[in-house]
């Protein structure tokens, strides 16, 4: 990687969004990927998928193959739309237009910043190489290749009636849908564990049979509820049958289990896990034996009651001695040390029990070596401290332990943790075994299964076994796909291109040629026939499908469609701040998912392996983001978080879904060294399992934590793989796929979206990992050399410096001429900051020095009005005041909420720092008596001595009643009299409720029609597509910004309109901009503009069918407006120009089209430039200079319908 120079403010808060995607290079000119073999030498073996030595190779075909269909250009403009020649990023990585060793100091908001790079050392260990199955294609295509299922049959198979929210140990219906699913038996259970007692729901949920006299479960089990038809156990057990013991065990629950390496929430889970290996024992011999009580009856149930040994109650702080217990126990006897509430309700009840031992004569045994076979805690979990035999919990917890045989004291000191009332009790009760009436009555029953084998611990991904799952599983997925190509999607928010594009990932990632066509055709589906939709992980998923499967195969057809699924996630999805959210809106009102980023970041890494030009320094940026998200390694739900450690994260391989595409794509491209070391060695040195923790679906983390550590660590993937072993046998469904079960550990409303053929696919792509068939499992050709030793910044801090910097410099650009020198010369200074550690305490010290002065200058200035002036300074000193007025629930009447953020919000400063700055604030807002209300409201106390909250921005919230006298309609103005220090501020803001700017979608933000708004001049950054509004001030700084919702308001000599619904707002359009700064401060918020002028449209002259025969009734779509003109019977139509022009993007909309291909007419033949879909956005096509252009409708229907077509030039 050549030295980078990094933006500084644009890396922190996104003040410029490139080219999303650059031009598809020509075929037949395109250089061959560099080949890197890093970690290799010339002994070792070939690759099984090398480089092939000519990437102009189609698909399976050779020299004397016809031409493709789908030609690519001849000649592809590689000069860049929105770039200014003085661009820094322009001027710093690209030797074509630089060609100097420094490069020269650009103007705006750049600052040179030189990184070193630093060697990507090799994996640690090498791949081994794949057992062979006993159990091949053709054994499962006997099984599965006959009729194609159903997909949402076969999900309603396995997931009907799933618990899929919130874990909750009191709610029946939890407890009533946590099935636990045999996947090779085919049955759905009930699991009934011991240790989950404390949990009511469940507790309750268990049949009488297996319950003591308290009421408590005393035999672990599992009760089937459903038998699948054609299932192994069809025939042999029924709905009703307890299972309670497998191969002549009785079921462990988790925490009892004794496994070779820490076990990630081994605590939280149940039986499940000791389930899963017992199976995996037994798949090695084809058979299952099972004890099953079935019609069972026991007259009376064994005694199960508590006796209280001691009890004790505490009621002070923890800082006081501890109480002592000594007490006699016996052997044989289960011992509880249970902690409740002591009459006050369970808040702040905390207890710790110390010292805790059991002694008898000579010896001594610490708690945690005896067999605990309980324990909960009513928040967090029992945090267990061995060096001190100390454990500690919230009430109501309970911890219990078997007594060896004998007598022997129990000792133990006990203590709240903070001020507490609670009852710390020590209860006994003997052991209860399994009756012999109950036990007689137990029936052996044996299922055949498939004879897969059993994993090897020291290989699992290598194993025989595993060869046999590969091999079901990629015939099971070949066996189902449609006609089409696709995969069936049993259900959910996206398309069939989604399960498609792992289904792909999976076949692909064995290697196995015998699926090439297969794979074939599901690549010319999402290319062809597919469309983006509106949510990022799906479309980057499919851009990196087709990405690996042209490094496969050469097959130079797709490479539009690679440009054009990565420029829907990249036009429509990314934010000001070089995030991606859930898609369309980053989701949760602006503060975003970041599984939308890492997913983007990894198609972009892989497909900057193939002949697409995927901007290499927008990469950079999203990557470098990431580290500032997460230094650690671990990137946290959302697109902010607070101040982390930038030592590795020790969380192992959960929520992988978010860092896990991250690390892969820096392992590929480069990326920053900080995250990429501490995200391996948190994946490498973390515990063992919990890659299946992931909000809302644990497929997602499961696949990418499996990917991230192949492609990093081996041999951590093996160590969790063999961690995970239990839960890839019990899910391996017999009919095919990879089913799913009720899961306590998240949230798991969304794994349903990720059944049949994407869940499988995903598990291929990870047990074939160390095959290194693809990019992203760690391809050495496509391994970086180095990574970019970028200085390490914490979110907080590079928040904080873009806050600061955007407020300087639209309060600069607002006052052109009359800006003071101060203003300017902070905001130079500001740009000059340098990216580190003490970025933070960089920009606190610069408000120190210069913030009030530039406010008094700012006073000083003639010509403005007070409201602007007002603006100004609170803009330079970091204050600001947000203003909702809200209707109260239940015809409770209305108040107005003030949000005031007090000086140099968000810099490390306390109140008597900022007193010694004389930058305390102090006044009031009071509210006019308007016509619209009874009475004026109360007035609110601006006083940075009273209520602030100096650990969020230095913000206080206030509200007062207001009384309108009509419902619905407040209006009144606020007028602001206060001083910042010695510093006036006075002016009047109208502020109304709920009227106007009611556009956006269910996520939108709150409305800032209350808020401070500043209007300036600049050029928009890019064709607004949904979210991202960021624009170019005349100075060249760049300004990161959202719309209100998704939509626009433009404001236009001609007429007001919406963007993008009416159409487009296009990158280049001069406006001023409705600039507010928003409650995220990582991006400004701009709800309106006022369009002072956009590039031309091209005018089209005719347009005809594939018959060369006219359209009807175009007049309206010939001008660009909306239409309704019928195409049901044609598959295509051309549009004749007015004359050659440089075609770059089209609004394009039409009804009942789903899919097309525009072609452009150049060299005498048509040659593709863009594959996708319709849509209330502009499509930006490969830079094209043509007369006419050719719409291919590749799926439609008879009743298809343009709408409006407008073409954009270059």
């Amino acid at each position: 990687m050549k030295n980078l120079i990094l933006c500084l403010v644009a890396t922190i808060v996104g003040f410029f969004l490139y080219p999303l995607v650059k031009p598809i290079v020509e075929t037949d000119s395109s250089p061959a990927p560099t080949e890197l073999t890093l970690g290799g030498d010339e002994s070792e073996p070939p690759h099984p998928h090398p480089l092939p030595s000519n990437n102009a190779v189609a698909l399976g075909g050779d020299e004397s193959e016809p031409p493709h269909p789908h030609p690519l250009p001849s000649a592809v403009d590689q000069e860049e739309f929105n770039m200014r020649d003085d661009d820094p990023y322009l001027l710093s990585q690209r030797e074509k237009t630089s060609g100097q060793d420094t490069p020269p100091v650009p103007t705006g908001e750049a600052v040179p910043r030189e990184f070193n790079d630093v060697a990507l050392p090799p994996q640690r260990i090498k791949p081994q190489p794949y057992a062979s199955p006993t159990l091949g294609p053709d054994y499962w295509n006997s099984i599965y290749g006959g009729e194609r299922q159903d997909a949402r049959q076969w999900a309603k198979g396995w997931t009907h009636a799933i618990h899929g929210v919130w874990f909750s140990t009191t709610d029946p219906k939890v407890a009533q849908g946590y099935y636990t699913n045999w996947g090779p038996i085919g049955i759905r259970t009930y699991m009934h564990d011991t240790a989950w007692n404390s949990f009511p729901a469940f507790r309750d949920r268990a049949p009488a049979l297996v319950k003591d006299n308290t009421g408590a479960i005393f035999l672990n089990c599992f009760e089937v509820k459903d038998v699948l038809p054609g299932s192994p156990a069809e025939g042999k057990l029924q709905p009703g049958d307890l299972i309670v013991a497998m191969e002549g065990k009785s079921f462990v629950t988790a925490s009892r289990l004794k496994l070779p390496q820490p076990y990630r929430f081994q605590d939280k889970r149940s039986l499940e896990i000791h389930a899963g290996m017992l199976l995996d024992a037994a798949e090695a011999n084809g058979k299952v034996r099972f004890k099953v009580l079935r019609n069972a009856r026991l007259p009376v149930a064994p005694d199960g009651k508590w006796r209280t040994v001691t009890e004790q109650k505490f009621s002070h702080h923890g800082n006081k001695p501890p109480h002592s217990f000594s007490e006699q126990v016996q052997g044989g006897f289960i011992i509880r040390l249970q902690v409740t509430d002591g009459g006050n309700g369970i808040g702040s009840d905390g207890f710790t029990w110390e010292n805790v031992y059991l002694s008898s004569g000579d010896k001594k045994i610490p708690l945690h070596e005896l067999e605990v076979i309980h324990r909960a805690a009513g928040w967090g979990s029992v945090e267990v401290d061995e060096a001190t035999s100390s454990w500690k919990a919230h009430a109501h917890s309970e911890i219990d332990f078997i007594v060896p045989e004998g007598t022997w004291t129990l000792t133990a000191d006990g203590r709240p943790v903070a001020p507490a009332t609670v009852v710390a009790q020590i209860l006994a009760r003997p052991q209860i075994t399994i009756p012999s009436q109950l036990a007689s009555q137990a029936k052996d029953v044996v299922l055949d299964i498939p004879k897969m084998g059993q994993f090897d611990p020291k290989a699992p991904a290598t194993c025989t076994k595993s060869a046999n799952i590969i091999a079901q599983q990629a015939e099971w997925l070949a066996c189902q796909q449609q006609e089409d190509g696709s995969w069936q999607r049993p259900l959910g928010y996206t398309g069939n291109h989604y399960d498609t594009a792992w289904a792909g990932l999976g076949l692909m990632a064995t290697g196995d040629e015998r699926y090439k066509s297969n794979i074939e055709k599901a690549a010319h589906y999402v290319a062809f026939k597919a469309r983006p939709d509106g949510w990022a992980v799906p479309n980057s998923c499919v851009a990196l499908f087709l990405s690996e499967y042209w490094l496969r195969y050469r097959d130079d057809r797709v490479l539009p469609a690679i440009q054009s699924w990565l420029d829907a996630v990249l036009t429509e999805a990314m934010t000001g701040d070089y995030t991606v959210g859930h898609g369309h809106n980053p989701g949760y009102g602006g503060t975003g998912v970041s599984t939308g980023g890492s997913h983007t970041a990894c198609a972009m890494a892989v497909a900057s392996k193939t002949p697409v030009t995927v901007d290499t320094d927008l990469l950079d940026l999203v990557l470098y983001r990431a580290q500032e998200l997460g230094p650690d390694g671990h990137i946290p739900y959302g697109r902010t978080r607070n101040k982390i450690s930038f030592e590795p994260a020790e969380s192992g391989a959960t929520y992988s879904g978010r860092h896990g595409p991250y690390l892969v794509a820096s392992l590929i491209h480069g990326g920053p060294r900080l995250f990429t070391e501490n995200s391996t060695r948190m994946y490498s040195t973390g515990p063992k399992g919990g890659a299946d923790q992931g909000h809302a679906t644990e497929t997602l983390s499961n696949k990418w934590a499996f990917i991230a550590m192949a492609t990093s660590d081996l041999e951590a993937y093996r160590a969790h793989l063999n961690a995970m072993r239990w839960k890839l046998t019990l899910r391996r469904a017999f009919n095919g796929g990879f089913c799913q079960s009720a899961f306590n550990l998240e949230y798991a409303g969304g794994e349903g979206l990720l059944d049949y053929a994407l869940r499988s696919g995903g598990w291929l792509v990870a047990l074939c990992a160390e095959k290194q068939n693809l990019a992203i499992t760690g391809h050495p050709d496509y391994r970086a050399k180095t990574l970019a030793d970028v200085p390490p910044t914490d979110h907080p801090d590079a928040m904080l410096l873009g806050y600061y910097a955007r407020n300087w410099g639209v309060a600069d650009a607002v006052l052109g001429g009359k800006s003071p020198a101060s203003l300017k010369a902070g905001l130079q200074h500001l740009r000059t900051l340098r990216m580190g550690e003490s970025v933070g305490e960089d920009v606190t010290q610069f408000l120190q020095q210069s913030a009030l002065q530039t406010a008094r200058d700012l006073t000083k200035i003639q010509g403005i009005d007070d409201q602007l002036r007002g603006y100004l300074i609170e803009m330079v000193t970091g204050v600001d005041h947000r203003i909702d007025i809200e209707e109260l629930k239940d015809g409770g009447g209305y108040q107005i909420k003030v949000t005031s953020q007090h000086p140099f919000a968000g810099a490390s400063l306390d109140p008597s720092a900022l007193g010694s700055t004389g930058a305390l604030m102090q006044g009031s807002v009071r509210f006019a008596n308007d016509s619209t209300l009874r009475s004026a409201p109360t007035p609110i106390t601006l006083d940075s001595n009273e209520g602030v909250n100096w650990n969020d921005w230095h913000t206080r919230t206030q509200m007062v009643p207001v009384d309108p006298k009509e419902a619905g309609i407040v209006e009144t103005d606020a007028i602001f009299d206060y001083q910042i220090g010695d510093i006036p501020v006075r002016y009047t803001r109208r502020i109304t409720f709920d009227q106007g700017e009611d556009w956006g979608n269910s996520e939108k933000l709150r409305k800032v029609i209350n808020d401070r708004r500043i209007w300036v001049r600049g050029t928009l950054n890019k064709d607004h597509a949904r979210w991202n509004i960021s624009f170019t001030l005349p100075s060249g700084q760049i300004i990161a910004a959202a719309t209100q919702g998704n939509d626009l308001m433009v404001r236009d000599p001609q007429g007001d309109w919406m963007s993008p619904q009416d159409h487009a707002l296009l990158a280049g359009s001069e406006c001023e901009f409705c600039f507010t700064s928003a409650w995220q401060r990582f991006e400004a918020r701009v709800p309106e503009v006022k369009l002072l002028s956009s590039p031309a449209l091209i005018d089209i002259n005719t347009i005809v069918d594939e018959n060369s025969q006219p359209l009807t009734d175009t007049k309206e779509l010939l001008a660009g407006e909306v239409a309704h003109v019928p195409v049901g019977t044609t598959d295509s139509i051309t549009l004749n120009l007015d004359g050659p022009h440089r075609v770059r993007a089209m609004d394009f909309r039409a009804d009942k089209v789903w899919a097309v291909e525009i072609d452009s007419w150049q060299n005498d033949r048509w040659q593709v430039v863009y594959i996708g879909k319709p849509d209330t956005f502009v499509r930006t096509l490969i830079p094209t200079e043509t007369d006419k252009l050719r719409i291919r409708f590749t799926n439609k229907n008879d009743q298809a319908a343009l709408k409006m077509l407008r073409l954009y030039d270059k």
